[in-house]
């Protein structure tokens, strides 16, 4: 895929996930087939979810395993099924990742001939203030990033160019003067702290009118 893959595997179970809240959702996808029948493949193979959504994978194959590996290790979820060099997680078994604002591109590390992607936007909601004072909360997390990972973010005013409003922030989320009849966009990303080459796409740009 002409990236290279480091070797760090994170095993994750459904017990070291940050508790999602009561409105959060988790959207089921399906990691399927083996080189010797053919089928391999995400199904869906894109998604969007909320910021704070959880997408759940299952491997339905009978005897391979599969990983969701984000392009940048970002996040890696594999396990112990397997042979080594060749591990993941086995048939009928799941994992899990709880999703920031961005573009999601990942692939399976045993076939890497699979891939997909999960578009999480920026959540928006203006709050009115007394006469035309408003401002605009902005979320693009529910919960910390890991350890080593920040956030960008940028806005849009009126459909103009984005520009840079937080760089390698951990912040989960910020409230910003806007005014009134204005329409503002906000995007974000997740990158290594320090490496912006190893970086999750922009989020689909979200945009709110400002009333």
């Amino acid at each position: 895929m002409g990236m290279k893959v480091r070797l760090l595997t994170v095993v994750v179970m459904a017990a070291v996930l940050a508790p999602a809240s009561a409105s959060a959702a988790t959207l089921e996808a399906q990691a399927n087939g083996n080189p010797f029948t053919g089928g391999l493949s995400f199904t869906p193979a894109e998604l969007e979810v909320a910021v704070g959504d959880s997408v759940r994978w299952t491997n339905t194959d009978s005897f391979v395993p599969h990983t969701v590996t984000e392009d940048h290790e970002l996040f890696n979820l594999s396990g112990t099924y397997g042979i080594p060099g060749s591990m993941g997680f086995g048939p009928g078994e799941t994992v899990e990742w709880r999703f920031a604002a961005g573009s999601f591109s990942y692939f399976c590390v045993v076939h890497p001939s699979m891939v997909g992607k999960v578009d999480a936007p920026v959540g928006l909601k203006v709050i009115k203030k007394k006469g035309k004072k408003r401002k605009v909360a902005a979320t693009w997390a529910k919960e910390a990033l890991p350890e080593g990972q920040v956030f960008d973010v940028e806005r849009s005013v009126d459909g103009g160019a984005f520009k840079s409003l937080l760089d390698e922030t951990r912040e989960l989320d910020g409230k910003f003067k806007a005014k009134k009849g204005t329409e503002v966009s906000f995007q974000a990303r997740v990158h290594l702290e320090g490496d912006e080459e190893a970086s999750s796409g922009y989020s689909p740009a979200a945009t709110i009118k400002v009333k």
